[in-house]
């Protein structure tokens, strides 16, 4: 967590997130069996919150009408 807080708009835009996104983003995060693997999931979390945008594998598809 304090490698994330210290990413400010990282965090900023993480902390604001619904708690849907949040959980399953932390789970994600802390349920990998590795060390790398968590560490490598911790970093595209970080990324992607502060690019403002959910992670991939928790992004919902926009459905075609």
């Amino acid at each position: 967590q304090a490698r994330f807080e210290a990413n400010q708009p990282a965090w900023a835009w993480f902390s604001k997130a619904a708690p849907s996104y949040r959980r399953p983003a932390t789970w994600w995060v802390v349920s990998a069996k590795q060390e790398a693997t968590r560490e490598r999931r911790l970093t595209q979390l970080i990324e992607c919150s502060a690019a403002e945008t959910t992670i991939p594998s928790l992004t919902r598809p926009v459905g075609k009408k």
